[in-house]
C-alpha cells in the first residue's frame, strides 16, 4: 500500500472503512473489526494509518528467562518494530487470562515506540500514565490500569483475534474502532 493511500485513508474513520468494505465485499460484513469498547488516549485525534508490527504480551508473571535472555528479547523486538515497512502501528494481544493486569503502554514505551517512527498502539491490554504519555502518538485499549506488573512484549506473527491484521499489512486505529485495512490493492483499487 503506497504512503499516498495511506495519507488518503486517514480521512475516514473506521466505521467509514467497514461500510465501503461491505458494499465492496459483502463476506467482509462481520469480520475484521473490534466488537468490545476500547478506551483511547487522544479521542479528538485523527486516524493513524501504518503497517501492523505485531506482538503478544503477558503481564501476570514476569518472564522465567534469565536476564540476558530478556534483554536479548527486548532488543530483537525493538529491532522489529524499527524495521520496514514505515510506517507504522503496533499490534499487541494481551494473552493474560485477564487482559490488562499489567500495562505495556505508558509513558516510555508511548516515547521510545515514537522515537522508532510507530504512530500508535492498538492492544488488548492496557494503558498508562495518560497525563506523560507521548503527545501525537494515539492508544486505542481494552482499558486503563496503573501497573505494569512483570509486562513483556514477545514478538510475533500471531493472527489478531479482534482484528482482521496480521504483521506487515496495513492497519487503522481511530477513536471509533479498528479496522483491517489489509485487503489486498485490488479490493482498494474498486473502492
Amino acid at each position: 500500500m503506497s504512503i499516498d493511500l495511506m495519507e488518503k485513508l486517514r480521512a475516514f474513520d473506521t466505521p467509514t472503512v467497514c461500510n465501503a468494505l461491505e458494499i465492496v465485499d459483502p463476506g467482509r460484513r462481520a469480520v475484521g473489526f473490534t466488537t468490545r469498547p476500547f478506551v483511547t488516549a487522544f479521542p479528538a485525534m485523527a486516524p493513524v494509518v501504518g503497517y501492523a508490527k505485531t506482538a503478544v504480551i503477558r503481564a501476570r508473571e514476569r518472564p522465567k528467562a534469565d536476564p540476558a535472555e530478556v534483554r536479548a528479547m527486548r532488543l530483537r523486538y525493538y529491532e522489529y518494530v524499527a524495521a520496514p515497512p514505515a510506517p507504522s502501528v503496533v499490534v499487541i494481544e494481551d494473552r493474560d487470562p485477564e487482559p490488562g493486569y499489567g500495562a505495556f503502554w505508558g509513558e516510555v514505551n508511548t516515547a521510545l515506540h515514537k522515537g522508532l517512527g510507530v504512530l500508535g498502539c492498538i492492544t488488548s491490554g492496557s494503558i498508562r500514565d495518560l497525563d506523560l504519555i507521548a503527545t501525537d502518538f494515539q492508544l486505542l485499549a481494552g482499558s486503563v490500569a496503573p501497573s505494569h506488573a512483570g509486562c513483556m512484549s514477545r514478538m510475533s506473527t500471531w493472527r489478531s483475534r479482534y482484528t482482521a491484521c496480521g504483521s506487515g499489512r496495513a492497519t487503522c486505529c481511530t477513536p471509533t474502532g479498528t479496522g483491517p485495512w489489509s485487503s489486498p490493492p485490488t479490493l482498494w483499487r474498486r473502492c
